[in-house]
């Protein structure tokens, strides 16, 4: 028999099935906006105690002191509450087995990606014609689709989903703490090239994702764009030409976007000279077709 669940505990156990990992300040920003930090600290501890949480310190001091300063995760035990009670298969609750296993470069970056959903959330609160619908993460943000008799698969860190003045609008979101060798970025980069090229992504989307990597270190910003332009160049003929005049791919700093991602300055390939806005970017994409999805790479 279950122990007995407040509305707010499911939420917090919903809400790390969706993160995976949350600082206590970014549930209380998610979850508890209305109530006072202490109410969200006793739901916290009460999660903690039932042994449906993993509580873990943070990695580089505590934003607030402090419990607030904890990162969480589900448990094994919290993931089976969570399957009984909202009806989640198991095997798709992400857990964590203890704070021991919270590697911290793992940690960051989780938290970072969830540090950008919460700074384009609070960009569209601020835009009155836009809304985050939706907002997938790791590790279920996988989209799968064939290519003849074989199957291939794009993984972004996050897929935002955005409704801009009644349209909708896509992004593939990728973020670079500055740990990665830049050659990723180029795999990653074909991978979401051929998923295009396919036009498999029709069943998925009304118009092609915008893909927008977010990186920790601004020197890295030009040398990153260098390597997707490469990634695209090696690409021939019509397809070369497909994905210039259909893919909308563009880099910014981390710091500039997380101030403000409306106005974080973005460097689009092709054109690293223009600035683009995330949520209104210099041309409409909303209608889709390779030659009219993206003004970044022409």
């Amino acid at each position: 028999m279950l122990t007995r669940i407040g509305p707010r505990q499911l939420q917090v156990l919903r809400l790390l099935y969706t993160h995976r990992l949350l600082t206590a300040v970014q549930l209380r920003a998610l979850a508890f906006e209305a109530a006072t930090p202490r109410t969200c600290e006793i739901c916290l501890q009460r999660l903690h105690q039932k042994g449906w949480v993993v509580r873990a310190e943070p990695m580089h001091g505590g934003a607030g002191g402090g419990r607030r300063g904890y990162v969480y995760g589900i448990s094994a035990q919290g993931a089976e509450a969570l399957a009984a009670l909202a009806g989640i298969p198991l095997a798709d609750i992400p857990t964590v087995a203890g704070p021991e296993a919270l590697e911290p470069r793992y940690v960051n970056h989780q938290l970072a990606v969830n540090s950008c959903m919460l700074a384009i959330r609070q960009a569209c609160r601020a835009d009155l014609g836009a809304t985050l619908r939706e907002w997938t993460a790791d590790p279920h943000a996988r989209v799968q689709y064939r290519v003849g008799r074989s199957s291939r698969t794009v993984h972004p860190d996050a897929i935002a989903e955005i409704d801009l003045d009644g349209r909708r609008r896509w992004l593939y979101l990728e973020v670079d703490r500055g740990t990665a060798e830049l050659r990723r970025y180029g795999l990653k980069l074909r991978r979401y090239a051929r998923f295009y090229l396919s036009g498999s992504w029709r069943r998925e989307y009304a118009t092609f994702p915008e893909v927008r990597i977010v990186t920790a270190h601004r020197p890295r910003v030009e040398r990153m764009v260098a390597e997707l332009e490469d990634a695209v160049r090696s690409f021939s003929g019509a397809d070369h030409e497909a994905l210039m005049a259909g893919l909308v791919v563009a880099v910014t700093w981390e710091a500039a976007f997380l101030a403000n991602p409306s106005g974080a300055v973005w460097t689009p390939m092709f054109v690293p000279d223009r600035e683009e806005s995330l949520l209104r970017p210099v041309s409409d994409t909303a209608d889709a077709g390779p030659a009219a999805s993206g003004s970044a790479a022409r």
